[in-house]
């Protein structure tokens, strides 16, 4: 199997998706410029957007909380979300640094 994208263009691929994913909003842009501070290339940076995503927001299943985070900003506020909603934070993070 041959996967093609639909388009050649990257840029088409990194804006944002409202509501789930959106990197304009206050606290994911304060995460992108903490991350900003403490990395200067791509790499690095990814790292540490992927390193927040695992290491700073618990998984819903092992809080045993109800409450279900849907929005990466939501994920981010609340330290918490199952797995769609820790890789839109990861994803919003990611766009939001332009990778």
């Amino acid at each position: 199997m041959k996967l093609q994208p639909e388009s050649e263009n990257i840029n088409d691929y990194l804006g944002e998706l409202p509501p789930v994913i959106q990197f304009h909003t206050p606290a994911i842009q304060e995460k992108i410029n903490a991350i900003a501070s403490r990395a200067t290339t791509k790499r690095e940076k990814a790292k540490l957007a992927f390193e927040t995503a695992r290491d700073e927001i618990a998984h819903s299943f092992d809080t045993q909380n109800p409450a279900v985070t849907i929005n990466a900003e939501d994920v981010l506020c609340n330290k918490e979300g199952i797995c769609f909603a820790k890789a839109r934070l990861l994803a919003a993070l990611l766009r939001g640094m332009d990778i």
